[in-house]
């Protein structure tokens, strides 16, 4: 009981972390900047007259909600800079002002939100009122599902000036993996098992301890080089939270996408099996304090079926077919981008484990391996056998899709 006060109190000390930044901004500073923005009824009032409040769940900026209390009007405030992820980053593709363009282009596309000021530490953004992030229910709407697969289709139909060049993903496990690995493992070393602990969670950090990744990089090049993706512009983050659904509206209208902060060219398959994969994971329960970090990733819902899947490529290739300079009828087809999904998607979390790896020390700094409710060894034990596993959904993919050539 007392082990579990513990992990409690340090997951809420982690959530703080992230998301205790209210004295960041003030009424007086936000009046300020939507008065000379929006202008109109904001500024006939005095700070009393609004209502300022955090938006939990920015990982990459700081956001705020501000309220005009006698118009009733309402907008984000969003500050450059998170707790997680800084400027400079090998997530990020773009620089600040490449990421105010990509918003703006969302907006004037109708694929994100309104772009209401800009200003030299952050943004004013459209506020959804009435909106929540994909839920549950929502993932089993065929209609939503379809609206987000045309979305998508659209952001991928931009033509955007930046590099048309992806990161080298296996260039970048080959330096990572041999480089932090080993110090990660010292890492997991370091936070024993509690006293008690089960038999499998044993053989679990056993098995992390030992495990070498060079095969499975080796494995992705040559699959890589065998099935190439098509490069296009990519949201590179369709997380759930970065989804919203409005239910007064219909159609694509219905579906509103966020947060381009990670948005750049990138491999077709990699957005499309991010979201597969994404589906699983549910991080507004830890945004909302209705679980730690660490069982947000662990308890997972199902990963989509086949079928599901296969709904999702065709409403996203019947409006990506469209933007395509020409077309290549085995790549663009259902049956590639199935396998391509699965391969790519996978690649760019396989990208995801070396980065984390990577970050160890800044992890410790921010309290990460105290906030865990379990040893750090059993998440990477989890990330590990789910490469293991869509290794082998990808090769029974490419038996499948082998034979269909025949």
């Amino acid at each position: 009981m007392a082990e579990e006060k513990k992990f409690s109190e340090s997951s809420n000390a982690f959530h703080d972390f992230l998301f205790n930044h209210g004295a960041d901004m003030s009424k007086e500073r936000a009046l300020e900047l939507c008065s000379g923005h929006l202008q109109g009824n904001w500024t006939t009032i005095t700070p009393e007259d609004i209502d300022l409040n955090v938006v939990q769940g920015g990982f990459v900026n700081r956001i705020f909600l501000c309220i005009n209390k006698k118009s009733n009007e309402k907008v984000l405030i969003r500050l450059y800079g998170g707790k997680i992820l800084p400027q400079g980053s090998i997530l990020r593709n773009v620089g600040l002002e490449g990421e105010v363009l990509i918003f703006h282009t969302m907006d004037v596309n109708n694929i994100g939100p309104k772009l209401l000021g800009i200003f030299d530490e952050g943004r004013l953004e459209e506020y959804h009122e009435g909106t929540d992030t994909l839920t549950n229910e929502h993932l089993e709407n065929p209609e939503v599902i379809k609206a987000f697969a045309r979305k998508l289709a659209r952001i991928h139909s931009l033509k955007m000036p930046f590099t048309k060049k992806p990161k080298d993903y296996i260039g970048i496990c080959r330096e990572y993996f041999p480089k932090y690995w080993a110090p990660y493992q010292d890492f997991i070393r370091g936070i024993p098992l509690p006293e008690g602990a089960p038999e499998e969670h044993k053989k679990a950090i056993d098995f992390v301890l030992n495990y070498d990744f060079t095969p499975l990089i080796d494995w992705f090049e040559k699959m890589t080089r065998k099935f190439p993706s098509k490069v296009i512009f990519s949201h590179n983050d369709m997380n759930r939270a970065n989804c919203l659904v409005d239910p007064s509206k219909t159609g694509d209208d219905k579906v509103t996408l966020l947060d381009f902060e990670l948005s750049g060219y990138n491999y077709r398959g990699c957005d499309i099996g991010h979201h597969f994969k994404n589906r699983m994971i549910d991080i507004q329960k830890f945004t909302k304090k209705e679980t730690d970090l660490a069982n947000s990733f662990m308890k997972q819902l199902p990963y989509p079926t086949e079928e599901e899947r296969r709904e999702f490529i065709r409403a996203y290739l019947e409006v990506a077919l469209k933007s395509y300079d020409s077309i290549d009828k085995e790549k663009d087809s259902e049956e590639y981008l199935l396998l391509e999904a699965e391969l790519y998607g996978a690649l760019y979390h396989l990208f995801f484990t070396a980065y984390m790896i990577s970050t160890v020390e800044q992890f410790k700094a921010m309290g990460f391996d105290q906030m865990l409710n379990m040893q750090p060894g059993l998440l990477m034990a989890h990330m590990i056998k789910d490469h293991e596993d869509r290794r082998q959904t990808i090769m029974d993919l490419e038996t499948r899709f082998a034979s269909l050539k025949l």
